[in-house]
């Protein structure tokens, strides 16, 4: 398995909606929260207004919006803003040979699950299952739980402890 660079101040990272829309009033504080520490979020296409039934876009976008953060070299991570609903109907889009040779961190979960599973396994890369960004870090989270989603995305040995 490999595990992706951390992340440092300054980075650009992808916001990506692989499955269903965020609630517009989450989309701002979402992305705040990724400057606040310190990177910088990048859309990675159109979160509300090109709406597909109740996916964030048709098949062929969303997983355009994957393979082209993969492909851009100024993108150090991706970062599904939502679960929901359809990441499974985009498995067959995603090019797994341009993530295997670009590797990023990718986090996310709920539906985004699929993406990880399928990545982990063709592409032997580590991903990590993390709070979303407008279903949990749009507002204050615990500090435990930031402590170690920041250990997650800034370092390269994350120690974890679970505590009683």
């Amino acid at each position: 398995m490999k595990r992706p660079t951390p992340l440092r101040k300054g980075d650009k990272i992808g916001i990506i909606a692989p499955s269903s829309p965020p609630l517009k009033e989450r989309i701002e504080p979402a992305i705040e929260f990724f400057r606040s520490l310190g990177l910088i979020p990048v859309i990675a296409g159109d979160l509300h207004s090109n709406l597909y039934g109740y996916l964030c876009g048709d098949d062929a976008s969303r997983a355009a919006q994957i393979n082209n953060m993969f492909r851009d070299q100024t993108i150090k991570g991706l970062f599904a803003i939502r679960g929901g609903h359809g990441a499974s109907r985009i498995l067959d889009k995603i090019d797994y040979e341009l993530i295997e040779q670009n590797p990023k961190i990718f986090a996310g979960y709920s539906d985004i699950t699929a993406l990880h599973n399928i990545i982990n396994q063709r592409c032997k890369l580590i991903t990590y299952h993390t709070p979303m960004a407008a279903a949990e870090l749009y507002k204050p989270v615990d500090q435990y739980t930031l402590d170690y989603f920041k250990q997650c995305i800034f370092e390269s040995s994350p120690s974890f402890q679970i505590e009683n």
